[in-house]
């Protein structure tokens, strides 16, 4: 967790720790079983909503699969909140972990907002932009929320449950 520019990088580049797990991900065929069997029982029979709600106009099928299949991959997921004119939610997009990387924390320790690039590899190309953290006091039209459970030694990221194991997962894409 380094600060650089305003936000904070996870690893000596802006993203070195997600591509790190991305490349277990894709190169570890135990590692990939896995993750995907852990987000698909996560995912159980989807999401049912109450009374007269329908969570399906809000937030798609699919965007709820890559919300998961982020938080089961990395440890902690982030989703853009869209507001319409009148306040309300409109609705819930998946936003790739990989591409957001958090503000700086205030003295308060809150992080007010994440940086988005589509490729932090070639930030000439794709400059970051900062997009509002999600506060139900302050409703912005388009906002980004986090799920990140609390990681004892890391502020700003989450390890994967996994850490451990990706060890063995690099050995078994040696093999």
């Amino acid at each position: 967790e380094t600060a650089f520019n305003g936000y904070v990088k996870n690893g000596k580049t802006p993203t070195e720790y997600y591509d790190y797990i991305i490349d277990r991900y894709n190169g570890s065929p135990t590692n990939r079983t896995i993750i995907n069997s852990y987000a698909s029982r996560i995912y159980g029979r989807g999401l049912d909503a109450v009374e007269n709600t329908n969570i399906g106009d809000i937030l798609s099928v699919k965007d709820l699969r890559a919300i998961i299949l982020d938080y089961a991959t990395f440890g902690e997921a982030s989703m853009q909140i869209i507001e319409n004119r009148g306040g309300g939610l409109d609705s819930i997009k998946h936003i790739a972990k990989n591409k957001l990387l958090p503000e700086v924390a205030d003295d308060y320790d809150n992080i007010n907002g994440y940086y988005y690039s589509k490729d932090w590899k070639k930030k000439y190309k794709y400059p970051p932009f900062k997009i509002e953290a999600f506060d139900p006091v302050r409703p912005q039209a388009i906002s980004v929320y986090n799920i990140k459970e609390y990681s004892i030694g890391n502020e700003y990221f989450k390890d994967p449950d996994y850490k451990a194991g990706l060890v063995y997962a690099e050995l078994e894409e040696e093999i």
